[in-house]
């Protein structure tokens, strides 16, 4: 039989030979005429009789797909292995007797079982639960899906029952080391558990080798390689248990945070399958709508990270990154929490959640008040992600801890925290921030090296608030964006205040209401306008709209002018308008801000063509009359003119430095009761043009 993507359907009974020319294999469904039988990893062989025999028609049959359909009980004949998925339909029983099932694991694939709807019996047999590991010398959080009673030891399992000194095993198993006893000396062992009672971990000893491996939060790992591959060397290698499979409804407890328990749990996915944790966080009771999973690829030396999954929406994303996780897999441990100090918290993990298929990835997209900050190293040749937190902000959150919050795993290196009062968090969910808000950073296993916080903030800008970086070993206060990433680099160095865990935090202040200081618009000589404004606080704004009338009554709109002070800067603007209308023009400014208010300025004027004058600085009357000096400025450039009076005999009887606002003003000087006589004006502007006038005082 060809290996192929194909099912075949057996609903003979056992050794019936349906007339073929040779005989089938003892106890076998098979038709005759075949002697070797080999199958692909995506084909399906389904027994769909009611009383039948697996068959093990060579010495190492390895079922794709195997399927147990219709009733009664189908008897494993020999030890076989299943590289894909195992379905035990409703009525049907699979007896295993004397014989093993492997679920094969390997680097493409890991088999797996169908949420059970028949049963199981056993006599000495059992299931080899495998998890291919790739090569990499890093922790691994393991899950031991089978049950207690039928638990081998440690030794017997990951160790694959090798006395110490042999290392005979290739492609399986580890070594497990510690201080004595252990298959190498290390300082520290390389197997562990959570102990949620005391928040410790408990390393595993000598004397623990000998005892059931099976245990509800899993272990962590260093695994290295194969059962060949000693301390300092790499390789992939397969971890196997061999056991009865935990099937149907499996129900973990998570303490309260009261002290010493921290509120966290380990829990090792219980079934030799994958899961999808989006339908049971759902029914949990009491615990936080997140999970941290072990990356062993993570980390600065490559040992490994943890990485956070909170629930948006109807999936998990990581934070930071964005990237979607819903799936544990089979051999799997993960840590949950509750944050309630008083109430016991449970998760209940269901044959139905068992799921197949891959991982799901993209970016989230946000839609709800959020900031995340993000840490970065920051040297010349590396920008990498190291850690980051995240805030989410709803006026259906409190600003106290609860189980909408989520507390942090540290990892050795490189951690940033959100500190809310003894707790340190990966997660905030609090209510509307308000000018009083403290945002308090911690940063924790820093090295003297350069890094980077990326301040990413999303949907608030319609909030009236400034946002401000304290970084308290500098001393210094640097305004954030609410619209906008901005990035803040930073070092550690050898200063001890450099690596202070609270070096800093984000303080928000109210913003003052923005204001239109002035208006005005001048009709240039070339036959346009020049418009121009200034601001003072400008926040918030996203666009000016610059608007003219020819009745001071409908406005339309002539163009835009973006922002360039909008963290409360005081601007100056100005805008051409190419073809105002030859009569009078009026203009107004209004702003469109990020929330989606308006704000109106108001008007400024330009008169009707006769102001088209050739440009001319005049005095009249002349003679002056009642000791009044009128100079009329027709088209002059606006800006600064020093302007001064001298007397018949050169003294200097009036002086003054004038801002001309518009290009037609009238400026009066009064002299009094000067002598009668001649008197010279000179005038002279920012260029350095100088008009010399005359009057006469009678």
């Amino acid at each position: 039989m060809d290996r192929s993507s194909t099912k075949l359907k057996l609903s003979g009974a056992a050794s019936v030979s349906n007339g073929g020319s040779a005989t089938p294999f003892a106890g076998s469904n098979f038709p005759s005429g075949f002697t070797n039988v080999y199958f692909d990893s995506s084909s399906t062989v389904e027994f769909n009789g009611a009383a039948q025999t697996i068959p093990l028609p060579t010495a190492a049959t390895t079922y794709g797909n195997l399927t147990l359909s219709g009733s009664g009980i189908k008897t494993v004949g020999g030890n076989i292995s299943i590289s894909s998925a195992l379905d035990i339909g409703t009525g049907v029983t699979m007896a295993l007797g004397n014989n093993t099932t492997t679920l094969k694991s390997d680097q493409g694939n890991t088999a797996f079982v169908r949420p059970l709807n028949g049963t199981i019996t056993y006599g000495t047999g059992s299931f080899i639960i495998e998890r291919y590991l790739f090569a990499a010398a890093s922790w691994r959080l393991m899950a031991t899906p089978i049950t207690s009673g039928s638990s081998p030891t440690i030794s017997a399992s990951w160790r694959e029952g090798e006395a110490i000194g042999t290392y005979s095993k290739v492609g399986f198993g580890t070594r497990i080391t510690g201080p004595t006893g252990m298959d190498e000396y290390t300082q520290r062992a390389s197997m562990k558990y959570y102990n949620m009672a005391n928040n410790t971990y408990v390393d595993v000893k000598a004397v623990d080798l000998a005892l059931p491996i099976q245990k509800d939060q899993g272990y962590f790992v260093f695994v290295r390689g194969d059962r060949t591959v000693g301390v300092g060397g790499t390789g992939v290698t397969t971890l196997r248990i061999a056991g009865q499979l935990r099937t149907g409804d499996q129900t973990f407890s998570v303490l309260p945070k009261i002290a010493p328990s921290s509120g966290f749990q380990s829990v090792g996915n219980p079934f030799a399958s994958r899961i999808d944790l989006t339908n049971v966080i759902l029914s949990t009771s009491g615990l936080n709508e997140s999970f941290y999973i072990w990356n062993p690829r993570g980390g600065l030396y490559g040992l490994g990270q943890f990485e956070l999954y909170v629930r948006s929406g109807a999936n998990f994303v990581q934070s930071p990154g964005g990237t979607i996780l819903n799936t544990i897999e089979s051999g799997q441990a993960f840590f949950l929490q509750n944050s309630s100090t008083t109430t016991p918290g449970s998760i209940t993990i269901k044959e139905s959640d068992k799921i197949i298929g891959s991982r799901l990835g993209g970016r989230a997209g946000v839609t709800s008040p959020t900031l995340e900050i993000n840490l970065f190293s920051n040297d010349a040749v590396n920008q990498a992600l190291l850690d980051g937190v995240l805030l989410n902000f709803d006026a259906a959150y409190s600003n106290s801890l609860d189980n909408n919050d989520v507390r942090k795993i540290s990892n050795t290196y490189d951690n940033i925290s959100l500190k809310l009062g003894t707790d340190n968090l990966a997660v905030e969910r609090r209510a509307v921030l308000t000018a009083t808000d403290t945002i308090r950073l911690n940063i924790a296993g820093m090295r003297v090296a350069a890094y980077k916080l990326q301040i990413d903030p999303s949907v608030l800008g319609n909030l009236a608030l400034n946002a401000f970086l304290v970084d308290k070993f500098l001393a210094s206060e640097t305004a954030l964006s609410l619209i906008a990433v901005t990035n803040m680099p930073f070092s550690i160095t050898n200063d001890a205040g450099s690596r202070r865990a609270d070096r800093f935090m984000i303080v928000f202040k109210q913003v003052k209401p923005m204001r239109f200081v002035k208006i005005n618009a001048v009709r240039n000589t070339n036959n346009t306008a020049t418009v121009n404004w200034y601001t003072e606080n400008e926040n918030n704004i996203n666009t000016y709209s610059i608007e003219r009338s020819k009745d001071g009554i409908n406005f339309s709109e002539l163009g835009k002018q973006m922002p360039t002070a909008n963290n409360n800067g005081n601007p100056y603007y100005s805008f051409i308008d190419a073809a105002p209308d030859d009569g009078i023009n009026w203009y107004r400014i209004k702003t469109n801000t990020i929330n989606g208010t308006t704000q109106l300025s108001e008007f400024a004027k330009i008169g009707a063509t006769e102001i088209l004058l050739p440009s001319a600085i005049t005095i009249y009357p002349n003679p002056v009359q009642e000791g009044k000096v009128h100079i009329r400025f027709v088209n002059e450039k606006v800006g600064k003119y020093q302007i001064m009076v001298l007397n018949m005999t050169g003294q200097t009887v009036y002086s003054e430095v004038l801002r001309l606002e518009t290009n037609n003003f009238k400026k009066i000087i009064s002299v009094g009761n000067a002598a009668a006589g001649n008197y010279r004006v000179t005038i002279i502007n920012e260029e350095g043009a100088i008009k010399k006038l005359s009057f006469l005082v009678k």
